[in-house]
Parts: structure tokens; C-alpha cells; sequence
């Protein structure tokens, strides 16, 4: 974006992303990569919507107690 010699540009300045930044330095690398297991399932069978519903609910009630 180039400005003319008449105008103001006004933009956003985060000074403290640099101290963020800099206090990444620090942090570990040598974390173990997770390991991805595959799973064979059979998608010939399906749930109905009752069973649905029910895993909806218990759901919804567990992260209802964590609200």
C-alpha cells in the first residue's frame, strides 16, 4: 500500500509480540513426535438416530457440568 503526501496511513503496532518472540527461544524441541495408529473399522454399519441422540445428550450434559 503506498501512501500519498497528503494522507495518513494509520496501522496496527503490537509491541508485545516481540517479547513473546523473543521468550520462545527457550522453549523445548526435542518433544517426541505423537505416533498416528491406523485403525481398520467396518463403515458397512451405521448408527441410528437414536443412538445418536443419546451420544448428543451425555454430550451436552458433560460439557454443560464444565461450563
Amino acid at each position: 500500500m503506498a501512501s500519498k503526501s497528503n494522507q495518513l496511513v494509520l496501522a496496527p503496532f503490537n509491541p508485545g509480540a516481540i517479547a513473546i518472540f523473543r521468550s520462545q527461544k527457550n522453549i523445548q524441541t526435542s518433544r517426541k513426535q505423537p505416533i498416528w495408529k491406523t485403525v481398520k473399522i467396518d463403515t458397512r454399519t451405521s448408527y441410528s438416530q437414536l443412538e445418536l441422540d443419546e451420544v448428543r445428550m451425555e454430550l451436552a450434559d458433560f460439557l454443560g457440568g464444565h461450563m
